[in-house]
Formats: structure tokens, sequence, C-alpha cells
């Protein structure tokens, strides 16, 4: 017993220096969306740090959950396998000092006979590690520091639209646990939505959630709300509105009672 006190205090003696670098990246726009004759787009990427950062860029397929999650798909399906060979970007690697900005340039390459539809892949800014970051990890081996990295990726759609598509997204259900409403929403057509979701009661807005993308081919999405002020409010209004996307989009209106 006094052998394992012994150690314990041994241990809980050994200096502990725990240094972490969290590196981001700003993006701009949060989405690219490629009409039918547009051939051009552009991305700009801000490093927010304090230190000059080496940022990795390329395509990648995501897979979207019921509730809008995202991860990087392992098996991507015929329309994100043809968007990641319709565009072409530059450049795909940069190094920008403090608050420094790049510019990506992206191009969109299509054949004559591309079936109508929307094409999706997303595009991935990587932060790299600096050079000395494996010096320190293997320095760290030989005492007793801990380091911690955190590379953070950021993505945003990059969307290809050919021919003529539409979509209409409609409330199914609504239910309220403690303060979060929880809306059920299907999605038809050949496209994606972004609009936003609006909760009024007796005319005041009381709850909402801004740039909601529901992303073909997912025809089913269940998010959450936040709501406030519900002491006497029991009939809401929940309202879909477009985001910047209003040609060939349906919303809806939904009327609950709690």
């Amino acid at each position: 017993m006094k052998k394992r006190a012994l150690s314990l205090i041994i241990i809980l003696m050994i200096p502990v220096c725990s240094s972490a670098w969290q590196k981001g990246v700003l993006i701009s726009p949060l989405r690219i969306v490629f009409g039918p004759k547009q051939r051009f787009a552009s991305v700009k990427i801000i490093n927010p740090s304090k230190t000059k950062t080496t940022y990795r860029i390329e395509l990648v397929s995501m897979d979207i959950n019921i509730n809008g999650s995202q991860r990087q798909s392992k098996r991507p399906d015929f329309y994100s396998k043809q968007a990641l060979k319709m565009i072409k970007f530059s450049p795909k690697k940069i190094t920008l000092n403090a608050n420094g900005i790049q510019t990506i340039r992206l191009m969109k390459r299509i054949t004559s006979d591309l079936a109508s539809g929307e094409y999706r892949t997303h595009l991935k800014i990587t932060p790299l590690p600096p050079r000395n970051a494996k010096k320190e990890i293997d320095s760290n081996k030989k005492g007793a520091n801990i380091n911690l990295n955190f590379l953070i990726s950021s993505t945003i759609p990059v969307i290809i639209r050919n021919g003529s598509t539409f979509t209409s997204v409609n409330i199914e259900s609504a239910k309220l646990r403690a303060k979060t409403l929880w809306i059920t929403m299907n999605r038809k057509g050949t496209k994606s939505a972004l609009f936003d979701i609006i909760v009024k009661s007796n005319g005041t807005i009381i709850g909402r959630r801004d740039r909601v993308a529901f992303y073909r081919p997912n025809e089913k999405l269940i998010l959450p709300v936040k709501i406030k002020d519900l002491k006497t409010k029991k009939n809401l209004i929940i309202r879909l509105e477009h985001n910047g996307e209003k040609e060939n989009f349906i919303y809806d209106i939904k009327k609950i009672t709690l």
C-alpha cells in the first residue's frame, strides 16, 4: 500500500507542460453554385491566425445524414463522382501570412451530353502543421511534456446545376422537447434547397435557424430550433423561406398547437 502511495506521489510531482496551437481558416463565400451557363467562380481563403500557415486544398465527396451532419464519403454516388471530374481549381497548396488572403479560382468543364440535374462536390481546406511540429513531439517523448495539435479542416459545397432543376420542402411534423422544437422535413425534386426556418407565435418570432442546407439525394431532414418565451404561447406557425435561392423552390408553412 505504501509503495502504491509513493508511486502516486511521484507521478503527481512530474511537471507537465501542455502547449497547444489551433489553426483554422475563414472562407468566403460559404457556398459555390454553378448555374447552367456559369463556367468560373472564386473563393477567398483567409488566415485568421497570428502565424504563417500553409493550407492544402482538395475536392472531396461528403455524405450528409438525416440530422445534417457531414463526413467524408468512402463510397461517393454517381453525381458526386461526376462533380469531381467537372471541377478544376488552382492553386492546390498555399502559404499565407497572418491575416493573409488568397483567391482560389474554380472552373467548370462539362460535356454537351451531361444529363440535367444537380452534381455536388466539396472544396476542403486543411491547415498543415509547421515543419517543427514533429520535432516538438519527438523531443516531448524524451521528457514528460504533452504537445497537442489541432488541425481543423473546413469544407464548402461546390454545386453544379445543369438543365432545368427544381425542389420543394415540406414540414412533416414538429415536436417540442424542453425549449427545443424538433422539425422533420421532407424534400422532393432534382436539386438541393437552402432556406431559413422561422417560428412565430402571435406574430412574434420566437425561434429561427438560418441557412439550412437540405442536400439531394436526401429526402428527410430532422433539425432542432431553439424556442423562447413559451409560457403563454401555444399556437405556433413554422415557415420555411428561401435564402437567396428562390428560383424553382417551393417552401412550406405549417401551423401547430402545443
